[in-house]
Protein backbone atom coordinates (compact mmCIF):
# COMPACT_ATOMS: atom_id res chain seq x y z
CA UNK A 1 0.00 0.00 0.00
CA UNK A 2 2.91 2.57 0.93
CA UNK A 3 4.45 1.92 -2.61
CA UNK A 4 1.02 2.82 -4.42
CA UNK A 5 0.61 6.14 -2.32
CA UNK A 6 4.00 6.82 -4.05
CA UNK A 7 2.08 6.67 -7.22
CA UNK A 8 0.89 10.42 -8.28
CA UNK A 9 -1.81 8.22 -10.78
CA UNK A 10 -3.35 6.59 -7.99
CA UNK A 11 -3.02 9.06 -5.34
CA UNK A 12 -4.85 11.30 -7.39
CA UNK A 13 -7.43 8.97 -8.76
CA UNK A 14 -8.24 8.09 -5.16
CA UNK A 15 -8.75 12.21 -4.19
CA UNK A 16 -11.02 12.60 -6.85
CA UNK A 17 -12.65 9.66 -5.77
CA UNK A 18 -13.25 10.59 -2.31
CA UNK A 19 -14.39 14.87 -3.54
CA UNK A 20 -17.02 12.86 -5.99
CA UNK A 21 -18.49 11.19 -3.26
CA UNK A 22 -19.17 14.14 -1.12
CA UNK A 23 -20.72 15.78 -3.77
CA UNK A 24 -22.81 12.59 -4.14
CA UNK A 25 -24.05 11.93 -0.89
CA UNK A 26 -28.26 12.40 -0.84
CA UNK A 27 -29.47 15.44 1.58
CA UNK A 28 -32.62 14.91 3.03
CA UNK A 29 -34.72 18.58 2.62
CA UNK A 30 -38.64 18.40 4.18
CA UNK A 31 -41.48 19.63 2.03
CA UNK A 32 -41.84 21.17 -1.55
CA UNK A 33 -40.42 23.46 -3.47
CA UNK A 34 -42.25 26.28 -5.92
CA UNK A 35 -40.63 25.86 -9.36
CA UNK A 36 -43.12 28.59 -10.97
CA UNK A 37 -45.64 30.61 -9.46
CA UNK A 38 -48.44 32.86 -11.41
CA UNK A 39 -51.27 34.75 -9.48
CA UNK A 40 -52.76 32.56 -7.13
CA UNK A 41 -54.50 33.73 -3.46
CA UNK A 42 -51.76 32.39 -1.35
CA UNK A 43 -49.20 34.75 -2.53
CA UNK A 44 -46.80 31.57 -3.09
CA UNK A 45 -43.82 32.90 -5.78
CA UNK A 46 -40.58 30.80 -6.64
CA UNK A 47 -38.32 29.44 -4.67
CA UNK A 48 -40.79 29.26 -1.60
CA UNK A 49 -40.22 26.08 0.36
CA UNK A 50 -43.61 24.66 1.55
CA UNK A 51 -43.01 21.89 4.45
CA UNK A 52 -47.09 21.82 5.99
CA UNK A 53 -50.54 21.93 4.72
CA UNK A 54 -53.31 22.35 7.21
CA UNK A 55 -50.68 21.37 10.00
CA UNK A 56 -49.56 18.10 8.15
CA UNK A 57 -46.08 17.12 7.13
CA UNK A 58 -45.90 17.15 3.45
CA UNK A 59 -42.83 15.13 2.15
CA UNK A 60 -43.39 14.89 -2.02
CA UNK A 61 -45.60 16.54 -4.83
CA UNK A 62 -48.10 13.60 -4.13
CA UNK A 63 -48.82 14.63 -0.35
CA UNK A 64 -48.85 17.94 -0.77
CA UNK A 65 -51.95 17.78 -3.96
CA UNK A 66 -53.55 15.37 -1.25
CA UNK A 67 -53.07 17.52 1.39
CA UNK A 68 -54.29 21.02 -0.14
CA UNK A 69 -57.85 19.10 -1.79
CA UNK A 70 -58.37 17.21 1.35
CA UNK A 71 -57.83 20.69 3.50
CA UNK A 72 -60.53 22.06 0.76
CA UNK A 73 -62.49 19.59 1.15
CA UNK A 74 -62.33 19.87 4.93
CA UNK A 75 -62.16 23.87 5.90
CA UNK A 76 -64.81 24.57 3.47
CA UNK A 77 -61.82 26.24 1.23
CA UNK A 78 -59.63 27.74 3.50
CA UNK A 79 -55.82 26.31 3.69
CA UNK A 80 -53.35 26.78 6.27
CA UNK A 81 -49.91 26.62 4.84
CA UNK A 82 -46.36 26.58 6.36
CA UNK A 83 -44.35 28.66 3.65
CA UNK A 84 -40.73 29.08 4.80
CA UNK A 85 -41.59 28.01 8.47
CA UNK A 86 -44.46 31.00 8.41
CA UNK A 87 -48.03 30.23 8.42
CA UNK A 88 -50.07 31.06 5.83
CA UNK A 89 -53.65 30.86 5.16
CA UNK A 90 -55.52 31.49 1.77
CA UNK A 91 -59.02 30.44 0.61
CA UNK A 92 -59.44 27.80 -2.66
CA UNK A 93 -62.72 26.36 -4.22
CA UNK A 94 -60.27 23.81 -6.11
CA UNK A 95 -56.99 22.88 -6.68
CA UNK A 96 -55.99 24.95 -10.03
CA UNK A 97 -56.17 27.39 -8.14
CA UNK A 98 -53.37 27.84 -6.38
CA UNK A 99 -51.65 27.84 -9.99
CA UNK A 100 -48.02 26.64 -9.00
CA UNK A 101 -45.64 24.07 -10.07
CA UNK A 102 -44.40 21.89 -7.19
CA UNK A 103 -41.51 19.56 -7.04
CA UNK A 104 -39.54 17.51 -4.13
CA UNK A 105 -36.38 20.01 -3.34
CA UNK A 106 -33.20 18.44 -5.09
CA UNK A 107 -31.63 15.01 -2.93
CA UNK A 108 -28.25 15.40 -4.47
CA UNK A 109 -26.07 18.07 -6.53
CA UNK A 110 -26.76 16.73 -9.76
CA UNK A 111 -28.78 18.72 -12.32
CA UNK A 112 -31.36 16.84 -14.29
CA UNK A 113 -32.83 17.23 -17.95
CA UNK A 114 -36.71 17.51 -18.89
CA UNK A 115 -36.92 13.85 -19.65
CA UNK A 116 -35.82 12.35 -15.73
CA UNK A 117 -36.83 15.69 -13.90
CA UNK A 118 -40.23 16.29 -16.06
CA UNK A 119 -41.31 19.44 -17.24
CA UNK A 120 -42.11 21.19 -20.27
CA UNK A 121 -41.51 21.47 -23.87
CA UNK A 122 -43.37 24.20 -26.51
CA UNK A 123 -42.82 24.43 -30.11
CA UNK A 124 -42.89 27.77 -31.52
CA UNK A 125 -43.09 29.05 -35.03
CA UNK A 126 -42.73 32.35 -36.56
CA UNK A 127 -46.26 33.51 -38.34
CA UNK A 128 -44.43 34.13 -41.59
CA UNK A 129 -44.01 32.67 -44.71
CA UNK A 130 -40.75 34.15 -45.48
CA UNK A 131 -38.31 32.08 -43.01
CA UNK A 132 -35.30 32.37 -43.49
CA UNK A 133 -31.76 30.81 -41.91
CA UNK A 134 -30.89 34.80 -40.63
CA UNK A 135 -33.97 35.12 -39.29
CA UNK A 136 -34.28 32.07 -37.10
CA UNK A 137 -30.82 32.46 -35.90
CA UNK A 138 -32.23 36.49 -34.58
CA UNK A 139 -35.29 35.15 -33.20
CA UNK A 140 -32.62 32.30 -31.00
CA UNK A 141 -30.22 34.95 -29.82
CA UNK A 142 -32.65 37.23 -28.94
CA UNK A 143 -34.79 34.55 -26.92
CA UNK A 144 -31.31 33.81 -25.37
CA UNK A 145 -30.64 37.18 -24.38
CA UNK A 146 -34.58 37.49 -22.33
CA UNK A 147 -33.63 34.05 -21.32
CA UNK A 148 -29.94 35.65 -19.18
CA UNK A 149 -31.46 38.47 -18.38
CA UNK A 150 -34.80 37.45 -17.14
CA UNK A 151 -32.62 34.81 -14.59
CA UNK A 152 -35.00 31.96 -15.98
CA UNK A 153 -33.00 28.69 -15.38
CA UNK A 154 -32.46 25.14 -16.56
CA UNK A 155 -34.21 26.05 -20.38
CA UNK A 156 -32.80 25.40 -23.73
CA UNK A 157 -33.93 26.92 -27.27
CA UNK A 158 -32.68 25.34 -30.36
CA UNK A 159 -34.09 24.93 -33.73
CA UNK A 160 -35.40 22.00 -34.89
CA UNK A 161 -36.30 21.35 -39.02
CA UNK A 162 -36.22 25.06 -41.02
CA UNK A 163 -39.25 26.83 -39.19
CA UNK A 164 -39.70 25.25 -35.61
CA UNK A 165 -38.28 26.41 -32.20
CA UNK A 166 -38.02 24.37 -29.43
CA UNK A 167 -37.90 25.65 -25.91
CA UNK A 168 -37.48 22.77 -22.98
CA UNK A 169 -37.47 24.11 -19.43
CA UNK A 170 -37.15 20.85 -16.94
CA UNK A 171 -39.50 20.65 -13.40
CA UNK A 172 -41.83 23.46 -14.14
CA UNK A 173 -44.91 24.30 -16.12
CA UNK A 174 -45.52 26.14 -19.61
CA UNK A 175 -47.05 29.11 -18.48
CA UNK A 176 -43.65 31.34 -18.20
CA UNK A 177 -43.13 30.64 -21.79
CA UNK A 178 -46.45 31.24 -22.78
CA UNK A 179 -46.51 34.65 -21.51
CA UNK A 180 -42.97 36.26 -21.85
CA UNK A 181 -41.29 34.28 -24.99
CA UNK A 182 -44.29 33.83 -27.20
CA UNK A 183 -44.88 37.52 -27.16
CA UNK A 184 -43.10 39.91 -29.65
CA UNK A 185 -41.94 42.10 -27.00
CA UNK A 186 -42.63 44.70 -28.96
CA UNK A 187 -41.50 48.34 -26.72
CA UNK A 188 -43.76 51.87 -27.44
CA UNK A 189 -44.04 54.36 -24.58
CA UNK A 190 -46.78 56.98 -25.91
CA UNK A 191 -47.94 60.25 -24.34
CA UNK A 192 -51.65 60.67 -24.45
CA UNK A 193 -53.38 63.98 -25.39
CA UNK A 194 -56.94 65.24 -25.38
CA UNK A 195 -58.59 67.78 -27.49
CA UNK A 196 -62.09 69.00 -27.02
CA UNK A 197 -64.54 69.57 -29.89
CA UNK A 198 -63.50 72.24 -32.46
CA UNK A 199 -60.18 72.55 -30.50
CA UNK A 200 -56.43 72.37 -31.60
CA UNK A 201 -54.14 69.82 -32.09
CA UNK A 202 -50.32 71.01 -31.28
CA UNK A 203 -47.55 68.81 -31.93
CA UNK A 204 -43.85 70.66 -32.24
CA UNK A 205 -44.46 73.38 -34.58
CA UNK A 206 -48.37 72.10 -36.71
CA UNK A 207 -51.52 72.45 -35.28
CA UNK A 208 -54.57 71.38 -36.76
CA UNK A 209 -58.30 72.03 -35.70
CA UNK A 210 -60.27 68.90 -34.41
CA UNK A 211 -63.71 68.50 -35.09
CA UNK A 212 -65.53 65.76 -33.08
CA UNK A 213 -68.34 63.74 -34.69
CA UNK A 214 -70.10 60.76 -32.97
CA UNK A 215 -67.08 58.11 -32.30
CA UNK A 216 -64.82 60.25 -35.05
CA UNK A 217 -62.84 63.05 -35.79
CA UNK A 218 -62.35 65.10 -38.73
CA UNK A 219 -58.77 66.41 -39.20
CA UNK A 220 -58.35 68.59 -42.34
CA UNK A 221 -61.11 67.22 -44.03
CA UNK A 222 -60.38 63.53 -43.21
CA UNK A 223 -62.21 61.17 -40.98
CA UNK A 224 -60.44 59.52 -38.61
CA UNK A 225 -62.25 56.15 -36.76
CA UNK A 226 -60.78 54.71 -33.75
CA UNK A 227 -57.77 53.10 -34.10
CA UNK A 228 -56.37 55.14 -37.16
CA UNK A 229 -53.38 56.53 -37.24
CA UNK A 230 -51.60 60.19 -39.30
CA UNK A 231 -48.20 61.56 -38.32
CA UNK A 232 -47.78 65.24 -37.64
CA UNK A 233 -44.46 66.85 -37.61
CA UNK A 234 -43.09 63.18 -38.20
CA UNK A 235 -44.73 62.23 -35.05
CA UNK A 236 -47.55 58.83 -35.07
CA UNK A 237 -50.64 59.61 -33.92
CA UNK A 238 -53.33 57.37 -33.45
CA UNK A 239 -56.93 58.02 -32.28
CA UNK A 240 -57.70 55.88 -28.90
CA UNK A 241 -61.02 57.04 -27.96
CA UNK A 242 -64.21 59.29 -27.98
CA UNK A 243 -65.54 60.23 -25.25
CA UNK A 244 -69.47 60.93 -24.72
CA UNK A 245 -68.63 65.01 -24.22
CA UNK A 246 -67.15 64.94 -27.61
CA UNK A 247 -63.27 64.98 -26.36
CA UNK A 248 -60.74 63.00 -28.59
CA UNK A 249 -58.77 60.95 -27.28
CA UNK A 250 -54.76 60.90 -29.10
CA UNK A 251 -51.92 58.74 -28.55
CA UNK A 252 -48.53 60.27 -29.32
CA UNK A 253 -45.60 57.66 -30.33
CA UNK A 254 -42.55 59.06 -28.34
CA UNK A 255 -40.01 55.85 -28.29
CA UNK A 256 -40.24 52.20 -30.23
CA UNK A 257 -38.14 49.44 -29.61
CA UNK A 258 -35.87 51.36 -32.05
CA UNK A 259 -35.00 54.31 -29.90
CA UNK A 260 -33.51 52.45 -27.17
CA UNK A 261 -29.64 52.61 -27.28
CA UNK A 262 -29.11 51.52 -23.69
CA UNK A 263 -30.51 50.48 -20.84
CA UNK A 264 -28.82 51.30 -17.43
CA UNK A 265 -28.33 48.30 -14.95
CA UNK A 266 -25.60 49.74 -11.87
CA UNK A 267 -26.23 52.30 -9.28
CA UNK A 268 -27.31 55.03 -9.60
CA UNK A 269 -28.80 54.36 -12.54
CA UNK A 270 -30.75 52.02 -11.70
CA UNK A 271 -31.97 50.67 -8.10
CA UNK A 272 -35.02 49.95 -5.30
CA UNK A 273 -36.37 52.63 -3.24
CA UNK A 274 -38.49 51.16 -0.18
CA UNK A 275 -41.35 52.73 0.55
CA UNK A 276 -43.95 52.73 3.25
CA UNK A 277 -45.80 49.99 1.41
CA UNK A 278 -42.77 48.33 -0.56
CA UNK A 279 -40.45 48.84 -2.95
CA UNK A 280 -40.31 51.18 -6.02
CA UNK A 281 -37.80 50.28 -8.66
CA UNK A 282 -36.36 52.83 -11.42
CA UNK A 283 -33.41 52.55 -14.40
CA UNK A 284 -32.93 55.06 -17.16
CA UNK A 285 -32.71 54.45 -20.50
CA UNK A 286 -30.44 56.27 -23.10
CA UNK A 287 -32.54 57.30 -25.99
CA UNK A 288 -32.05 58.04 -29.90
CA UNK A 289 -31.91 61.76 -31.09
CA UNK A 290 -34.65 61.30 -33.31
CA UNK A 291 -36.73 59.83 -29.99
CA UNK A 292 -35.84 62.64 -27.97
CA UNK A 293 -36.66 65.19 -30.59
CA UNK A 294 -40.34 63.65 -30.28
CA UNK A 295 -40.42 64.28 -26.87
CA UNK A 296 -39.98 67.75 -27.02
CA UNK A 297 -42.55 67.93 -30.03
CA UNK A 298 -45.25 65.79 -27.85
CA UNK A 299 -44.62 67.33 -24.61
CA UNK A 300 -44.12 71.33 -26.05
CA UNK A 301 -47.99 72.39 -25.78
CA UNK A 302 -48.85 70.41 -22.73
CA UNK A 303 -50.95 72.06 -20.00
CA UNK A 304 -49.03 72.38 -16.13
CA UNK A 305 -50.91 71.16 -13.61
CA UNK A 306 -50.05 71.55 -10.01
CA UNK A 307 -49.57 69.16 -7.39
CA UNK A 308 -50.08 69.09 -3.50
CA UNK A 309 -46.69 68.38 -2.71
CA UNK A 310 -45.16 71.71 -4.52
CA UNK A 311 -43.97 69.58 -7.63
CA UNK A 312 -45.46 70.30 -11.12
CA UNK A 313 -46.60 67.86 -13.29
CA UNK A 314 -47.51 67.89 -17.44
CA UNK A 315 -51.61 66.69 -17.86
CA UNK A 316 -50.16 63.87 -19.40
CA UNK A 317 -48.36 61.12 -18.19
CA UNK A 318 -46.22 59.04 -20.83
CA UNK A 319 -47.61 55.41 -20.41
CA UNK A 320 -45.47 52.27 -21.10
CA UNK A 321 -46.99 49.46 -23.47
CA UNK A 322 -45.06 45.92 -24.25
CA UNK A 323 -47.20 44.08 -26.70
CA UNK A 324 -49.97 46.68 -26.56
CA UNK A 325 -50.48 45.88 -22.59
CA UNK A 326 -49.70 48.91 -20.81
CA UNK A 327 -47.14 47.90 -17.61
CA UNK A 328 -46.67 51.34 -16.67
CA UNK A 329 -47.19 55.05 -16.05
CA UNK A 330 -44.98 57.75 -15.42
CA UNK A 331 -46.13 61.21 -14.23
CA UNK A 332 -43.80 63.90 -16.09
CA UNK A 333 -42.51 67.03 -14.70
CA UNK A 334 -43.40 70.12 -15.93
CA UNK A 335 -39.66 71.71 -16.35
CA UNK A 336 -39.45 69.09 -18.71
CA UNK A 337 -41.75 70.21 -21.17
CA UNK A 338 -40.42 70.90 -24.59
CA UNK A 339 -37.25 70.04 -23.94
CA UNK A 340 -34.99 67.01 -25.62
CA UNK A 341 -34.99 64.27 -23.35
CA UNK A 342 -32.05 61.69 -23.96
CA UNK A 343 -31.84 59.41 -20.62
CA UNK A 344 -35.70 59.06 -19.19
CA UNK A 345 -36.20 57.15 -16.43
CA UNK A 346 -38.46 54.26 -16.24
CA UNK A 347 -40.28 53.77 -12.59
CA UNK A 348 -42.65 50.76 -11.12
CA UNK A 349 -43.52 49.61 -7.77
CA UNK A 350 -44.36 46.29 -6.54
CA UNK A 351 -45.33 45.10 -2.69
CA UNK A 352 -42.82 42.63 -2.51
CA UNK A 353 -38.56 43.08 -3.23
CA UNK A 354 -38.83 40.32 -5.21
CA UNK A 355 -41.43 41.03 -7.45
CA UNK A 356 -39.88 44.71 -7.56
CA UNK A 357 -36.50 43.14 -8.77
CA UNK A 358 -38.08 40.37 -11.36
CA UNK A 359 -40.45 43.15 -13.17
CA UNK A 360 -37.51 46.04 -13.52
CA UNK A 361 -35.20 42.55 -14.73
CA UNK A 362 -38.22 41.81 -17.10
CA UNK A 363 -38.57 45.33 -18.74
CA UNK A 364 -34.80 45.92 -18.59
CA UNK A 365 -34.56 42.31 -20.68
CA UNK A 366 -36.93 43.03 -23.04
CA UNK A 367 -35.96 46.64 -23.90
CA UNK A 368 -32.00 45.49 -23.94
CA UNK A 369 -32.84 42.61 -26.69
CA UNK A 370 -35.47 44.82 -28.64
CA UNK A 371 -38.47 43.33 -30.32
CA UNK A 372 -38.80 39.80 -31.87
CA UNK A 373 -38.23 40.01 -35.94
CA UNK A 374 -42.00 38.09 -35.66
CA UNK A 375 -43.87 37.01 -33.41
CA UNK A 376 -43.88 33.96 -32.73
CA UNK A 377 -47.29 31.28 -32.48
CA UNK A 378 -47.37 28.23 -30.24
CA UNK A 379 -47.62 24.97 -32.16
CA UNK A 380 -47.53 22.57 -28.99
CA UNK A 381 -46.97 22.33 -25.44
CA UNK A 382 -45.73 19.16 -24.15
CA UNK A 383 -45.61 18.57 -20.35
CA UNK A 384 -43.41 15.33 -19.53
CA UNK A 385 -44.35 14.07 -16.02
CA UNK A 386 -41.78 13.10 -13.50
CA UNK A 387 -43.09 10.18 -12.82
CA UNK A 388 -41.84 8.88 -16.29
CA UNK A 389 -38.33 9.57 -15.30
CA UNK A 390 -38.07 8.49 -11.82
CA UNK A 391 -39.10 5.09 -13.15
CA UNK A 392 -37.08 5.15 -15.68
CA UNK A 393 -34.00 6.40 -12.93
CA UNK A 394 -34.99 3.32 -10.96
CA UNK A 395 -34.58 1.18 -13.58
CA UNK A 396 -31.39 1.90 -14.27
CA UNK A 397 -30.14 1.23 -11.43
CA UNK A 398 -31.16 -2.18 -10.87
CA UNK A 399 -30.15 -2.95 -14.13
CA UNK A 400 -26.76 -1.01 -13.22
CA UNK A 401 -26.82 -3.87 -9.90
CA UNK A 402 -27.93 -6.87 -11.87
CA UNK A 403 -25.37 -6.33 -14.77
CA UNK A 404 -22.54 -5.86 -12.35
CA UNK A 405 -23.71 -8.70 -10.52
CA UNK A 406 -23.51 -10.53 -13.08
CA UNK A 407 -20.20 -9.10 -14.71
CA UNK A 408 -18.93 -9.81 -11.26
CA UNK A 409 -19.42 -13.54 -11.71
CA UNK A 410 -18.30 -14.09 -15.02
CA UNK A 411 -14.82 -12.86 -14.51
CA UNK A 412 -14.29 -14.42 -11.37
CA UNK A 413 -15.23 -17.86 -13.05
CA UNK A 414 -12.95 -16.95 -15.09
CA UNK A 415 -9.75 -15.46 -13.32
CA UNK A 416 -10.88 -17.24 -9.84
CA UNK A 417 -9.16 -14.52 -7.75
CA UNK A 418 -11.11 -11.79 -5.92
CA UNK A 419 -7.51 -9.69 -6.38
CA UNK A 420 -8.80 -9.08 -9.44
CA UNK A 421 -12.29 -9.07 -9.81
CA UNK A 422 -12.94 -6.78 -7.28
CA UNK A 423 -10.13 -3.61 -8.26
CA UNK A 424 -11.93 -4.43 -11.96
CA UNK A 425 -15.51 -3.88 -10.27
CA UNK A 426 -14.45 -0.76 -7.88
CA UNK A 427 -12.77 0.75 -10.87
CA UNK A 428 -15.67 0.37 -13.33
CA UNK A 429 -18.59 1.31 -10.47
CA UNK A 430 -15.57 4.58 -9.53
CA UNK A 431 -15.30 5.37 -12.92
CA UNK A 432 -19.32 6.07 -13.15
CA UNK A 433 -19.00 7.90 -9.87
CA UNK A 434 -16.49 10.54 -11.06
CA UNK A 435 -18.68 11.16 -14.46
CA UNK A 436 -21.60 11.93 -12.04
CA UNK A 437 -18.81 14.25 -10.22
CA UNK A 438 -18.18 16.15 -12.71
CA UNK A 439 -22.41 16.49 -13.54
CA UNK A 440 -22.74 17.73 -9.96
CA UNK A 441 -19.97 20.15 -10.07
CA UNK A 442 -18.40 22.58 -12.40
CA UNK A 443 -15.44 23.64 -10.18
CA UNK A 444 -14.96 19.70 -9.68
CA UNK A 445 -14.97 19.11 -13.43
CA UNK A 446 -12.42 21.59 -13.92
CA UNK A 447 -10.09 20.30 -11.02
CA UNK A 448 -10.38 16.50 -12.75
CA UNK A 449 -10.15 17.16 -16.26
CA UNK A 450 -6.98 19.92 -16.25
CA UNK A 451 -5.75 17.96 -12.87
CA UNK A 452 -5.82 14.22 -14.77
CA UNK A 453 -4.20 15.94 -18.22
CA UNK A 454 -1.14 17.42 -16.25
CA UNK A 455 -0.52 14.06 -14.13
CA UNK A 456 -0.52 12.54 -17.24
CA UNK A 457 2.02 14.57 -18.84
CA UNK A 458 3.98 14.34 -16.01
CA UNK A 459 4.24 10.61 -15.73
CA UNK A 460 4.68 11.00 -19.47
CA UNK A 461 1.60 9.20 -20.61
CA UNK A 462 0.93 11.65 -23.69
CA UNK A 463 3.56 10.38 -26.31
CA UNK A 464 3.40 11.75 -29.84
CA UNK A 465 1.86 14.76 -31.60
CA UNK A 466 -0.80 12.66 -32.47
CA UNK A 467 -1.87 12.24 -28.91
CA UNK A 468 -1.22 15.81 -27.78
CA UNK A 469 -3.58 16.71 -30.70
CA UNK A 470 -6.70 14.32 -29.89
CA UNK A 471 -6.18 15.09 -25.82
CA UNK A 472 -6.00 18.81 -26.63
CA UNK A 473 -9.27 18.64 -28.71
CA UNK A 474 -10.69 16.34 -26.13
CA UNK A 475 -9.83 18.70 -23.09
CA UNK A 476 -11.60 21.75 -25.32
CA UNK A 477 -14.89 19.88 -26.08
CA UNK A 478 -15.65 18.39 -22.51
CA UNK A 479 -15.02 21.96 -20.94
CA UNK A 480 -17.93 23.04 -22.06
CA UNK A 481 -19.32 21.07 -18.79
CA UNK A 482 -17.17 23.69 -16.92
CA UNK A 483 -18.72 27.11 -18.57
CA UNK A 484 -21.88 25.14 -18.21
CA UNK A 485 -23.69 23.23 -15.63
CA UNK A 486 -24.35 19.55 -17.48
CA UNK A 487 -28.10 17.87 -17.67
CA UNK A 488 -27.84 14.90 -17.11
CA UNK A 489 -30.53 13.60 -19.75
CA UNK A 490 -31.64 9.91 -21.28
CA UNK A 491 -28.19 9.62 -23.73
CA UNK A 492 -25.92 10.75 -20.77
CA UNK A 493 -27.16 7.67 -18.52
CA UNK A 494 -27.59 5.41 -21.31
CA UNK A 495 -23.90 6.53 -22.10
CA UNK A 496 -22.92 5.71 -18.77
CA UNK A 497 -23.72 1.54 -19.11
CA UNK A 498 -21.97 1.65 -22.15
CA UNK A 499 -18.57 3.32 -21.36
CA UNK A 500 -19.08 0.66 -18.00
CA UNK A 501 -18.70 -2.11 -20.39
CA UNK A 502 -16.07 -0.69 -22.13
CA UNK A 503 -13.60 0.16 -18.66
CA UNK A 504 -14.57 -3.63 -17.80
CA UNK A 505 -13.40 -5.03 -21.14
CA UNK A 506 -10.06 -3.01 -21.49
CA UNK A 507 -9.11 -3.29 -17.74
CA UNK A 508 -9.47 -7.56 -18.48
CA UNK A 509 -7.53 -6.91 -21.57
CA UNK A 510 -5.04 -4.82 -19.64
CA UNK A 511 -5.07 -8.01 -17.06
CA UNK A 512 -4.40 -10.47 -19.67
CA UNK A 513 -1.12 -8.28 -21.10
CA UNK A 514 0.37 -8.35 -17.19
CA UNK A 515 -0.35 -11.98 -16.82
CA UNK A 516 1.29 -12.69 -20.29
CA UNK A 517 4.20 -10.39 -19.75
CA UNK A 518 4.85 -11.47 -15.71
CA UNK A 519 7.15 -10.03 -13.68
CA UNK A 520 10.13 -9.43 -15.25
CA UNK A 521 8.56 -7.92 -18.29
CA UNK A 522 5.87 -5.08 -16.57
CA UNK A 523 7.65 -2.07 -18.07
CA UNK A 524 6.45 -3.59 -21.60
CA UNK A 525 3.09 -5.13 -20.15
CA UNK A 526 1.97 -1.37 -19.22
CA UNK A 527 3.23 0.01 -22.34
CA UNK A 528 1.27 -1.97 -24.54
CA UNK A 529 -1.93 -1.60 -22.04
CA UNK A 530 -1.41 2.06 -22.43
CA UNK A 531 -1.04 2.00 -26.17
CA UNK A 532 -4.17 0.41 -26.49
CA UNK A 533 -5.87 2.38 -24.20
CA UNK A 534 -4.64 5.65 -26.40
CA UNK A 535 -5.64 3.57 -28.83
CA UNK A 536 -8.96 3.60 -28.45
CA UNK A 537 -9.11 6.60 -26.89
CA UNK A 538 -7.75 8.78 -30.12
CA UNK A 539 -10.14 6.50 -32.02
CA UNK A 540 -13.08 7.16 -29.84
CA UNK A 541 -13.13 10.86 -30.57
CA UNK A 542 -12.53 10.72 -34.03
CA UNK A 543 -15.57 9.39 -34.81
CA UNK A 544 -17.71 11.17 -31.38
CA UNK A 545 -15.90 14.93 -33.40
CA UNK A 546 -18.28 14.23 -36.64
CA UNK A 547 -21.24 14.13 -34.59
CA UNK A 548 -19.85 17.23 -33.00
CA UNK A 549 -19.96 18.95 -35.86
CA UNK A 550 -22.31 17.98 -38.00
CA UNK A 551 -24.80 16.61 -35.09
CA UNK A 552 -28.03 18.79 -33.44
CA UNK A 553 -29.31 18.12 -30.11
CA UNK A 554 -29.23 15.08 -28.96
CA UNK A 555 -26.47 13.50 -30.93
CA UNK A 556 -24.17 16.13 -30.17
CA UNK A 557 -24.95 15.75 -26.52
CA UNK A 558 -24.31 11.88 -26.76
CA UNK A 559 -20.71 12.75 -28.40
CA UNK A 560 -19.19 15.43 -25.57
CA UNK A 561 -20.49 12.96 -22.82
CA UNK A 562 -18.48 9.97 -24.70
CA UNK A 563 -15.72 11.86 -25.09
CA UNK A 564 -15.72 13.00 -21.56
CA UNK A 565 -16.44 9.19 -20.21
CA UNK A 566 -13.68 8.06 -22.33
CA UNK A 567 -11.31 10.97 -21.12
CA UNK A 568 -11.91 10.08 -17.54
CA UNK A 569 -10.98 6.49 -18.06
CA UNK A 570 -8.03 7.42 -20.32
CA UNK A 571 -6.52 9.80 -17.88
CA UNK A 572 -7.44 8.68 -14.55
CA UNK A 573 -8.73 5.17 -14.19
CA UNK A 574 -7.14 3.13 -16.71
CA UNK A 575 -3.72 4.59 -15.21
CA UNK A 576 -4.31 4.04 -11.92
CA UNK A 577 -5.78 0.30 -11.91
CA UNK A 578 -2.46 -0.29 -13.99
CA UNK A 579 -0.58 1.05 -10.82
CA UNK A 580 -2.67 -1.40 -8.81
CA UNK A 581 -1.70 -4.55 -11.08
CA UNK A 582 1.96 -3.84 -11.11
CA UNK A 583 1.46 -3.81 -6.95
CA UNK A 584 -0.47 -7.57 -7.64
CA UNK A 585 2.40 -8.62 -10.28
CA UNK A 586 5.04 -7.45 -8.31
CA UNK A 587 4.65 -9.63 -5.56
Amino acid sequence: MKELLKDIRFVWYLILVGIAILLLVPRSSPGVIVTYAGKNPCGLKEGDVITEVNNKPVNDVDDFIKEVKNAIRLNLGEVPLKVNNRPVSCRLSNYTQLNVTIRKPAATNLHFSMDLEGGTRVFLKPETKNVTRLLMQEIIETINTRINLYGLKDMTVRTVGSDLIMIEMAGASGEEIRDFLSKQGKFEARIPILVKNKEVLSIGDEKVNVIVRNASVIINGTIYHIGDKFTLDDVSIELKNVTENQTAVFSALVFSGDDIVFVYSNYPDSGLIPKPNGYEFFFKVKISDEGAKRFAKVTKHLKIVPSIGGQNYLESPINIYIDKQLVTSLRISADLAGKYVSEPAITGFRTRRVEAIKEMLRLQSILRSGSLPVKLEIVKIDTVSPTLGKSFLEGVIKLFIVSSGVVSILIFIFYRDWKIVVPIILMGLSEALLILGTAASQLYAALLLFGGFIVSIIKGDVKGWLAWVVSLFALMTVSAIIVQPWSLDIPAIAGLIAVAGTSVNQMIIIVDEFKREGLARQKEAEETSMHMVWSGFMLLVAVMSALIFMGVGTLKGLAITTILEEYIGTFITRPAFMSLLEKKFRK
